[in-house]
């Protein structure tokens, strides 16, 4: 006769939550790995709040209404003095158009310390405008070609220090010696039209 072994006893209720409970350092672990994605999300919604303001004030900026305000007194004086050459009796719209231009122009220089209105400026219409006074100046000084220039606005803009070439000055011997080159090719060619397959530097110039 073969005793048989008794039939293993089943578990208790506490040993069976005892091995189902983490221990100490697997919850020290689990709170480290929680605590960080907590931080992460934080750091998110902030940077997502900084671009979101930086929009709005982007977009309040570029809704906002252009200024319209009469020009101050200072402007006034600086433009009044710059216009003494000119024809008081010219009324023409044009006239006047360029004159409220210059005196955007002398505001725009008493807040910068400088008339190179750049591309980015907010009111891009000036930064046009004053690009087109550059090339309407050395249509002026062609002596032959049909310009909106004038002495008399050469002159008032020279007054607030106007820079009629920007970046290489003619005191610049690169560009000394390019523009002696381009005096040789009219001399040569009768016309300023350089090719590329003539002279690659000097068409890129």
């Amino acid at each position: 006769y073969i005793m048989s072994s008794p039939p293993p006893r089943p578990p208790k209720p506490e040993d069976q939550q005892a091995a189902t409970l983490p221990n100490d350092q697997d919850v020290h672990a689990l709170l480290e790995e929680k605590e960080a994605e907590i931080k992460f999300l934080k750091e998110e919604i902030e940077t997502y709040k900084t671009t979101i303001s930086w929009q709005n004030k982007e977009l309040q900026k570029f809704n906002a209404p252009k200024s319209t305000a009469a020009p101050s007194a200072e402007v006034e004086g600086i433009a009044k003095e710059s216009f003494k050459n000119m024809n008081e009796d010219d009324s023409s719209k044009l006239e006047e158009r360029w004159k409220n231009r210059f005196q955007q122009l002398v505001a725009y220089k008493l807040e910068h310390g400088h008339c190179n209105v750049p591309k980015s400026h907010d009111d891009k219409s000036l930064h046009s405008w004053v690009r087109t006074q550059r090339e309407a100046k050395k249509d002026f000084d062609s002596k032959g070609k049909k310009t909106s220039m004038t002495q008399e606005r050469v002159e008032a803009l020279e007054s607030i220090g106007f820079q009629w070439v920007v970046g290489h000055q003619p005191k610049d011997e690169q560009w000394e010696n390019m523009f002696q080159a381009l005096l040789q090719y009219k001399q040569q060619h009768g016309h300023t039209r350089v090719s590329q397959t003539e002279n690659k530097q000097l068409y890129k110039w």
